[in-house]
């Protein structure tokens, strides 16, 4: 639990999702971007743990179109979470749209999570690291409770990042709150920058 949650603490893209739609009032979605987040921190948990080579593999010979696809997805995301920066409220559960934007939504919420943080070979480097100092490495044996714990902490992160943000949302006057949603969407927009920034040096 104290990898998964030391591991998922650095604010990145998934943090700055989760402050702004818990900011937004939309808790639900917020939780589920953070259970899609814990779900890949888990897989990628596997893989350190058992050095899984197909999956280590994988993203290392395909970081460049990984960085690449990562990067413009967070680009999206970002301009999105600037252009609705004074959305606040979701449609009243009750009505039609929201039950048709839930079901939409928050699969897509999952997704987001999930593979954002799957693409990230920061994250898996981070596990083989923390693993390795926590003495993890030599207890295969018990690897569900390592990858549960691993899952577990991290999802607490996200819960308490959340809580923190749907608790101080009516105490934020609109207008501060509309600068912070939009300021999230720049840092998110800035982190698609920094991807594709680090994939041209590769090249230069």
């Amino acid at each position: 639990m104290l990898a998964g949650f030391v591991i998922a603490v650095p604010i990145g893209a998934i943090g700055a999702l989760c402050l702004r739609r818990g900011l937004q009032g939309r808790w639900l979605m917020a939780v589920a971007t953070g259970f899609g987040a814990a779900a890949a921190d888990a897989v990628l948990a596997t893989a350190a743990l058992f050095g899984l080579s197909l999956i280590v593999g994988t993203i290392v010979e395909n970081q460049e179109l990984l960085r690449f696809v990562g990067g413009l997805v967070l680009l999206y995301l970002g301009a999105r979470m600037i252009v609705h920066r004074h959305d606040f409220d979701a449609p009243s559960p009750g009505t039609v749209v929201a039950q048709r934007e839930r079901k939409r939504d928050l699969s897509g919420a999952v997704s987001t999570g999930f593979v954002l943080t799957l693409v990230n070979p920061a994250i898996l480097i981070a596990f083989f690291a923390v693993f390795a100092a926590l003495g993890l490495m030599e207890h295969e044996s018990q690897s569900g409770v390592i990858i549960g714990g691993a899952f577990a902490g991290s999802m607490l992160w996200w819960l308490t990042l959340i809580g923190l943000a749907v608790g101080l949302r009516d105490r934020i006057p609109l207008g501060i709150l509309a600068v912070t949603n939009g300021a999230l969407g720049a840092v998110v927009m800035l982190l698609g920058i920094a991807s594709w920034m680090t994939l041209l040096r590769l090249y230069l």
